[in-house]
């Protein structure tokens, strides 16, 4: 689906929830307001739904598909791979995600241990020491 566009206020019935709207603003898929007519036209509302329900695109994730299957002999027809690929693109990038979160969250646990393991409360001896150097 091709990304909507935003026109001017106008008198319409949204395609997507059939409520009539007065001088409202209307979007649509539509290249120039010529074309309005030819293509489905929506109210805002109806607007944030399509644009939400749009799977994102990522080509370095499709990319990194494509690469990991090749490198495991593809299973299918290469076409076939592509087509999986591209459809998973967006799983991909929630999972990498997830796995990014994850490190970062070790590496928080692994920082923390190391500071407990490795702080020395200074004694009353060492404060007076330093004390006096300065």
């Amino acid at each position: 689906m091709t990304k909507l566009k935003k026109y001017p206020k106008k008198n319409f019935t949204c395609d997507g929830c059939q409520t009539a709207l007065k001088n409202a603003v209307l979007y649509s898929a539509a290249t120039t307001l010529k074309n309005l007519s030819k293509n489905k036209t929506y109210c805002g509302a109806c607007a944030e739904q399509l644009n939400a329900t749009q799977p994102s695109k990522n080509t370095l994730a499709y990319y990194q598909c494509l690469c990991d299957h090749s490198q495991q002999g593809f299973p299918a027809k290469i076409s076939q791979v592509c087509r999986d690929c591209k459809k998973d693109s967006a799983a991909i990038i929630t999972q990498r995600t997830q796995q990014t979160k994850k490190l970062i969250n070790a590496y928080q646990q692994l920082g923390v241990c190391l500071e407990k393991l490795l702080y020395v409360k200074p004694t009353k001896q060492l404060a007076k020491k330093l004390t006096k150097k300065k």
